[in-house]
């Protein structure tokens, strides 16, 4: 590629300052944009998946923002900064995130342990059968019926 053919995308400094869980139910990263002229951040807060965007509560990162779509950012290239200065809002955001990733990790345990729930009593017949097979041979042949019904 030439040099007249690359497209130089605006950079911004971001600060992570917590996560949330959104209406999709998965964790979400909370990000602001901090501004030139002060140490101060933006009003405006973006959301990107917490998987993608791996960092800790008060690193700066410096972000390259696709120049068609000002809310999304490419993650590849993303350069560590360094962290918030103001310690005591730091140990505000750490406290609120540590809040919402226990929320999310509970939320998913219980829908798991229902899903769990709801399975367990209608599998129960089955694992009886199951368990009156005595040889390998049986448990085997057991299973292969099984496992040709649920696939018919």
């Amino acid at each position: 590629m030439s040099e007249e053919n690359k497209v130089e995308h605006p950079t911004r400094d971001m600060v992570l300052t917590g996560y949330k869980v959104l209406a999709d139910g998965k964790l979400y990263g909370r990000w602001q944009v901090v501004l030139e002229e002060s140490p101060w951040l933006e009003e405006e807060v973006r959301y990107y998946k917490a998987k993608e965007i791996k960092g800790f509560i008060g690193s700066i990162y410096k972000f390259r923002d696709p120049a068609d779509d000002p809310s999304q950012i490419f993650i590849n290239g993303i350069v560590y900064q360094g962290t918030w200065e103001d310690k005591e809002q730091v140990a505000q955001w750490k406290i609120q995130a540590e809040k919402e990733q226990t929320l999310h990790e509970m939320t998913r345990k219980e829908a798991k342990d229902k899903t769990k729930d709801t399975l367990a009593p209608l599998l129960e017949p089955i694992r009886e059968q199951y368990r009156k097979c005595r040889t390998v041979r049986q448990r085997s042949a057991f299973l292969a019926v099984l496992l040709t019904y649920l696939e018919d």
